[in-house]
């Protein structure tokens, strides 16, 4: 019984062998099972992710890059851990881990822009990197939606904050319909959050 559920474990949690490191290097083959980066320390590291119909690239900075690698080592380290005789349990954690490989990115940004929005009166900059860190936390929304569903731990997505912290930014620098624009692409996306509510109020105000 568990010699079928590691097997079948070992087939969920293969990447697929058409992951590329973006520098032009060969593929990440479906032994590696890790996040398809370059190990360069520059600002060309990149992770790169495809399975089926889904295709996500997108360039690390040097910051980025620990981020995923600590995320990595910890997925191995519970490889390790586990051994060839996994039971059931460690399966399911098993590829929790993997999943968070990919997710890890998604916390990075948020915590940084909720980082330096607090100090936003403080220097005129830190709202602009709040801002930069909420583009990226949106633009890497694919790919964690794609985590999510990887991991057997996770439900419905959660709340997304560069979402929504971007659109009350919008609306307070007078772009009401970027708020909704976001709003809505949040919305459809499938986040947890009062979107229809946001989008509704930020309509009315266009009328007045």
């Amino acid at each position: 019984m568990f010699a079928k559920l590691l097997t079948k474990a070992r087939e969920l949690l293969k990447p697929s062998q058409s992951s590329a490191t973006g520098r032009g290097e060969e593929p990440v083959t479906a032994a590696d099972e890790e996040p398809a980066h370059n190990n360069s320390h520059s600002a060309e590291a990149s992770l790169t992710y495809e399975e089926g119909d889904f295709r996500f690239s997108m360039p690390l900075d040097e910051e980025e890059r620990q981020v995923v690698d600590e995320a990595r080592k910890k997925y191995q380290e519970m490889k390790r851990r586990f051994g060839e005789g996994a039971n059931a349990w460690e399966i399911n954690q098993l590829k929790h881990f993997y999943a968070k490989q990919y997710w890890a990115l998604q916390i990075f940004y948020r915590d940084r822009a909720q980082h330096f929005y607090k100090l936003r009166n403080e220097d005129p900059e830190n709202l602009k990197k709040a801002i930069q860190y909420c583009q990226k936390q949106i633009a890497y929304a694919p790919m964690a939606i794609q985590a999510n569903r990887m991991d057997p731990q996770a439900k419905t997505l959660p709340h997304h904050y560069g979402f929504k912290q971007l659109a009350i930014i919008r609306e307070k620098q007078g772009d009401v319909e970027e708020a909704i624009r976001l709003c809505e692409e949040a919305l459809a996306q499938g986040w947890k959050g009062d979107w229809q509510h946001r989008i509704d109020r930020y309509r009315k105000s266009l009328k007045k």
